[in-house]
C-alpha cells in the first residue's frame, strides 16, 4: 500500500517499482487515516497475504510543489493538499502492516533520474 498526501511521489514511486516487480499488487492512494487504511488491510489478511505500508513522507511544501508541477487535470486545489497534510496519520504496523517503509528525499532522486532496485531497497527510515 503507497501512502502519502497527493504530490508526495506515490504515482510515481509506484510506477517506477512495479515496472521492475512482478510479484506485488501496488494499492496507490492517499489513505491518510488508519481508518481509510483498514479495509484493504482486512481483504490482505482474509487472503493471508502480508501487506507492507511505503509511506511517501514529504513536507507540505514539497507536495504543494509537486503538486503545482502536474499537469493540469491532474492537479488538485491546495486546499486538497493542506487537509490531508492536517489529518494524516502515520502508517504503523499495529494497524496489520507486516512492514512500514518511509521514503523521503529518495523519491525526488526517483523522479529525476528512475528508480533502481538498490535505490528501491535503501529506503530512508524503516520501522
Amino acid at each position: 500500500m503507497v501512502i502519502g498526501v497527493q504530490g508526495a511521489g506515490k504515482s510515481t514511486w509506484t510506477r517506477k517499482w512495479a515496472a521492475q516487480s512482478n510479484d506485488a499488487i501496488y494499492v496507490d492512494s492517499t489513505f491518510a487515516t488508519a481508518n481509510r487504511r483498514a479495509r484493504v488491510i482486512e481483504i490482505a489478511k482474509a487472503a493471508g497475504v502480508p501487506i507492507r505500508a511505503v509511506w511517501v513522507k514529504v513536507d507540505l511544501e514539497t507536495a504543494l510543489r509537486r503538486n503545482k508541477s502536474r499537469a493540469a487535470d491532474e492537479t488538485v486545489p491546495d486546499e486538497a493538499v493542506e487537509n490531508v497534510f492536517r489529518i494524516f496519520e502515520p502508517p504503523t504496523c499495529g494497524e496489520g502492516f507486516c512492514e512500514v517503509v518511509i521514503l523521503g528525499d529518495e523519491v525526488d532522486f526517483v523522479q529525476q533520474v528512475g528508480i533502481t532496485s538498490t535505490a528501491a531497497k535503501s529506503p530512508i527510515e524503516k520501522t
